[in-house]
């Protein structure tokens, strides 16, 4: 049973206290899904496959995502993308995708998904403000599944209770 409640308090947490990491280079199962609902239809395909081949509890597993097109105020259409951290010498099928991810230095902040929103504002801001780093173009902001697979699927689970990293592309000024 997972010691998560139906019911969590919105995290408090300030942005005087975002980390800076960097994210190892990695090869990773990649899903891409364009709908006008990409989270949910690129979820459910991610999920089962990793599910099917215990990604997810191989050594270092690790999951991100990210939009991949970014959505538009003209179309309602957009895409989202995932990717699960691979082992050495595992091989991928259909319908996921090997990809390189060349890691990097990201701002990271911890949210909730019933937060996600303003709490992309706030580190966005913090990018926009920060006296050392700036965001780095070149580089792919990410949300980072920081909790166990399952219970992030779990509907018995709140929103709430659905704990993301966020992670901003930075460089140093």
């Amino acid at each position: 049973m997972h010691s998560y409640g139906k019911e969590c308090a919105m995290a408090s947490e300030s942005l005087k206290n975002v980390r800076i990491v960097r994210l190892p280079a990695m090869d990773v199962a990649a899903y891409c899904a364009v709908s006008e609902t990409p989270e949910r239809d690129c979820a459910e395909v991610f999920n089962a496959y990793v599910l099917e081949n215990g990604l997810h509890l191989k050594g270092a597993y690790r999951c991100f995502g990210f939009n991949n097109p970014s959505p538009s105020e003209s179309s309602p259409v957009y895409g989202y993308e995932l990717w699960a951290s691979l082992p050495e010498g595992f091989a991928v099928s259909e319908p996921m995708q090997i990809k390189r991810f060349g890691g990097g230095l990201f701002a990271s902040i911890s949210s909730q998904m019933d937060e996600i929103g303003e709490r992309w504002m706030l580190l966005y801001e913090w990018c926009q403000n920060s006296a050392d780093f700036e965001y780095d173009h070149a580089g792919q902001w990410l949300e980072e599944c920081s909790m166990g697979l399952e219970d992030f699927m779990s509907e018995e689970i709140a929103d709430a209770c659905k704990q993301l990293d966020l992670l901003a592309p930075i460089k140093r000024k």
